[in-house]
This record gives structure tokens, C-alpha cells and sequence, in this order.
């Protein structure tokens, strides 16, 4: 029997501080699964294209909303400390690995800083990293406003710096660049907690680079505005994991898997899937 491609929202309790926490699965048959992180300021349902292809390939997919992102609770894009994300993600893990054996962890934009930072501290039992266009480095912030949200940070963690991100570095795509711009789950902002947080995890996750030693996977689009494709191969050139590849698409903008020519980087990761 051929199950039908049907997507579920689903909560759990995060155990940081009670929030619920939404997630979307598309269950399947079998033991493998995947969990997919977005990126800062959006949300999972975005990456519905990437959802149904892997559950094409016989995955069953589990993505939540980041607290404070699209439906799940918490203060709309703003963390006290960036140990809340490893938290509510680990508690992911715990829910999709009772029916699912075999897990591979997919990060995009920030989505891909949190599964890394999470790999390095928690060293989990998983089949691989997956990273899409990661944030491992700003790509146009100068270091004053670096250091200008790292002081508001400490006296006014919650004020709130707007249009984050520029959507039409997203995808050569127009259709993306609207689509993300009339979506109302969407909120193009940020704290000033949220940025520094992010700031001191570049400093750990490249501290202990070594400590990611399952297999690893990343993915970077050569045109990238919005992170830094020479920070993401730095680190791939410094992880520990034994089984390791990098693919550059030349030309492509920040999110790979909504390209023109998506049916590229698809192809990589399904690639990269038949493995295990």
C-alpha cells in the first residue's frame, strides 16, 4: 500500500521552559528519519518542497518551528541563551527516535549553527550532519554592529533589530522573494540577545570543530549574501568527521533548495542518502 504524502503539525513541552514548540512530520514507513532546522526570522513550512522529497525517498521527516519562530511559543525571534535551541532540539530527537533507528540531522541558515553547535555538545547517536548554507559567519556585518549588538545585548536584550535579512538574496526565484515577503509566520527580526548568542556560538563552534565526528555533508551556494560560504568551508576543513564532503554551487544564492536550479543540490543530497 502507498501511504499518500500528508504533513501533520504536532507540539511538545519544550523542557527549557514550558513553551510548546511546533513541529510538522510526514510520517513514513520504516526506520529512518530526518530533522530538518530552518533558519533565523522564518519558519518550517517554507521548506515544504524539501519535506515531501525526502519522504519520497522514504525518510520520515520531523520539523519544528524554533521557539519564537513561526507557531511554536516564545518571544518572536529571541533567545535568553543559545542552549535553549540544543534543548528543545534534543527533545525533537527524543520523539522521533522511538519509532525511527537510523536519524540524520539537516540544519539551514541558523537551522544548520544550532545542529552543529548540538552535535559538538550533546553527541548524539545520528547517521549524519546535513548542512544547508549554514550561518557559521556574518557575510555584510561590520564589526560595529557586532559589538553594538553584544553591548545592547547586556542592558536591553530584547530590543529588536529590523529587516534582518534581505529576502531577494534568497533565491534568484522572484516567486521566493514574495512569497517570503506576504508570509505572516514570517518575522524579518532579531534581538540583540538573540545576535550575540549567535556571535559567541561562531567562537565555540569553530573551538571545537573536532568535536563533530559523524559524517558529514554540507552544502553552500557560491553566491551566498547572507552567510559566509568561506566561513562554512573553514569549518568543514576543520571537523573531525572522518566521512566528510562539500559541494559549492556557483552562482546560487542562500537558500539552495529554492534555487532555479534546485534540482542540483537535490541531487547531491540524495546522493549523499543512498549511502546510508
Amino acid at each position: 500500500m502507498i501511504r499518500d504524502f500528508v504533513i501533520t503539525g504536532e507540539y511538545f513541552t519544550s523542557p527549557v521552559d514550558y513553551k510548546e514548540i511546533f513541529f510538522r512530520v510526514a510520517e513514513n514507513e520504516g526506520e529512518k528519519a530526518i530533522i530538518v532546522l530552518h533558519g533565523a526570522c522564518e519558519h518550517s513550512g517554507r521548506h515544504i518542497s524539501l519535506i515531501k522529497f525526502l519522504w519520497e525517498r522514504g525518510y520520515s521527516v520531523f520539523a519544528p518551528d524554533l521557539r519564537g519562530h513561526g507557531r511554536s511559543e516564545g518571544k518572536q525571534v529571541h533567545i535568553n541563551d543559545f542552549s535553549e535551541y540544543l534543548l528543545d532540539l534534543q527533545k525533537m530527537i527524543e520523539i522521533s527516535i522511538i519509532q525511527n533507528h537510523q536519524i540524520h540531522l539537516f540544519g539551514h541558515s541558523m537551522g544548520g549553527l544550532i545542529a552543529t553547535r548540538y552535535v559538538q555538545e550533546y553527541q548524539p547517536n545520528i547517521s549524519s550532519l546535513i548542512l544547508s548554507s549554514p550561518l557559521f559567519g556574518w557575510k555584510d556585518m561590520s564589526r560595529i554592529e557586532i559589538l553594538a549588538a553584544k553591548v545592547i545585548s547586556k542592558v536591553w536584550p530584547t530590543f529588536y533589530f529590523w529587516n534582518t535579512v534581505d529576502e531577494t538574496a534568497l533565491s534568484h526565484d522572484p516567486e521566493v522573494a514574495q512569497k517570503y515577503h506576504n508570509d505572516l509566520l514570517v518575522c524579518n527580526c532579531g534581538t540583540a540577545r538573540l545576535g550575540a548568542e549567535i556571535e559567541k556560538n561562531f567562537i565555540l563552534l569553530f573551538e571545537k570543530a573536532e568535536l563533530v565526528k559523524v559524517p558529514l555533508l554540507l552544502l553552500v551556494g557560491g553566491a551566498d549574501r547572507i552567510t559566509d560560504p568561506k566561513a562554512s568551508i573553514r569549518f568543514f576543513e576543520k571537523a573531525g568527521s572522518k566521512n566528510k564532503e562539500y559541494y559549492i554551487f556557483e552562482g546560487m544564492f542562500h537558500e539552495i533548495f529554492n534555487e532555479i536550479e534546485k534540482e542540483k543540490p537535490f541531487q547531491k543530497l540524495s546522493e549523499w542518502l543512498e549511502k546510508f
